[in-house]
């Protein structure tokens, strides 16, 4: 007699349905959306993603007409090399190198676990023990290997707390299948209703519904963030959103008592570029000096395109001692990156200008039109120095040139 008759578990099937529709649309969302804005190729790679997802998910949906192995070897398969191509999006989005061969070894490595447990074994009660076993144990070391990297943020949070719901349920997937060896009791794959399995199979596709709504959710929201947050020449944070996310990294700079400096630089002669050597030469200047920018600062350090050519960098934990090291860094490097351009002799340099937060300079305004008097005077000096504030306050007059202004307001 099963115990478990006279329960109704979520109904798996519903849920597996109502996922594909979700990949297959999101999709072609993110194919088109990607036409629109080809600077962001991860679109194309989670455009992929979706539809391996649904596709596996589709071969899955039909097993009751396919050979087991189908479904198994395909669809399980399908749906590992669609999250390692979430996975390849997402380095492609924060701007890390490719990783396409790991991609490669890891779908190879599926499909072949895939496909020797169906090889060896044709009952499904066990080759599920299998599958779900390995996917478990694989699942379990990626978890392992992100609990032992830093938390960063609510994501990073989020992310620990779905892997660990996730090999959870495979690990009780391949115990509840290992029971049913020597028991006496069969819970056959094709009546998995009112059954212990029946309730896992249908956390799983609860896991993928869910996991496949908030994902694309989370995808869209961070990529409108990126268009509206990023500078399309540069890829540096554009004037408004540097401003609001070096407010708030002064905020916990001056919570923690550390220091923090603000840089403010201006390419030299830079409109003599322009006239002279034209806009597309002028543009490749300013991407070649941002990418140089990306070089000498470090990990946790804000910067961003503020007008024209002129660049604005936050360095939380940094003294004057410090700032100056890494303004003369980049002036050096702007030296030699700037030598020449397409051919053309550039010879580019920089003007920087530093100031330090104090109780004076209290807010990231007051550091920027700090640093920016601090630049006038290395214009002033014959360009192409470094120059740090020195005074003890500034015109609140020019305050408002690095005020941001609210969308409400400024519509």
């Amino acid at each position: 007699m099963n115990p478990f008759a006279n329960l109704v578990f979520v109904d798996g099937q519903t849920l597996t349905l109502a996922a594909i529709a979700i990949t297959l649309v999101m999709a072609g969302s993110h194919l088109l959306v990607s036409q629109r804005y080809p600077q962001e190729p991860s679109l194309i790679i989670w455009s992929g993603a979706n539809f391996a997802i649904g596709f596996g998910l589709s071969i899955q949906a039909m097993w009751l007409w396919l050979p087991n192995a189908v479904p198994n070897v395909l669809g399980n398969g399908m749906i590992v090399f669609a999250l390692g191509l979430m996975a390849e999006g997402v380095r492609r989005f924060t701007g890390r190198p490719a990783a396409w061969r790991g991609q490669a070894i890891l779908a190879f490595a599926c499909f072949a676990i895939l496909a020797i447990a169906c090889a060896t074994s044709a009952d499904p009660e066990k080759m599920g023990v299998v599958v779900s076993a390995a996917f478990g144990l694989g699942w379990g070391i990626y978890t392992i290997v992100i609990l032992m990297r830093p938390i960063v943020g609510v994501t990073s949070v989020a992310r620990r707390a779905l892997l660990i719901t996730f090999g959870a349920v495979l690990a009780g997937r391949a115990g509840v299948l290992a029971t049913t060896f020597g028991a006496g009791v069969t819970w056959h794959l094709s009546d998995q209703n009112n059954t212990p399995l029946g309730l896992i199979a249908s956390v799983i596709a609860l896991v993928m519904f869910v996991g496949t709504m908030s994902w694309n959710t989370v995808v869209l929201v961070v990529v409108l963030d990126r268009l509206a947050s990023f500078d399309d020449l540069t890829k540096l944070l554009n004037r408004r959103a540097f401003l609001s996310a070096a407010t708030r990294q002064l905020e916990s700079v001056v919570f923690r008592n550390d220091p923090g400096c603000l840089l403010m630089l201006d390419i030299d002669h830079f409109k003599q570029v322009n006239d002279r050597f034209g806009h597309a030469v002028g543009d490749q200047v300013l991407k070649t000096f941002a990418d140089g920018l990306k070089v000498c600062v470090r990990r946790d350090d804000l910067v961003g395109r503020i007008g024209g050519e002129e660049f604005c960098i936050f360095l939380p934990g940094c003294d004057l001692a410090a700032a100056r090291r890494i303004a003369e860094s980049i002036r050096n490097t702007t030296k030699q990156r700037l030598a020449a351009i397409g051919g053309f002799p550039i010879q580019g340099t920089v003007s920087t200008g530093i100031a330090e937060h104090s109780p004076a300079l209290h807010t990231i305004e007051l550091l920027c039109v700090a640093a920016d008097s601090a630049l006038y005077d290395a214009k002033a000096s014959g360009r192409d120095v470094v120059r740090i504030f020195s005074g003890t306050s500034v015109d609140p007059e020019r305050v408002a040139r690095f005020t941001v202004v609210p969308l409400q307001a400024a519509s």
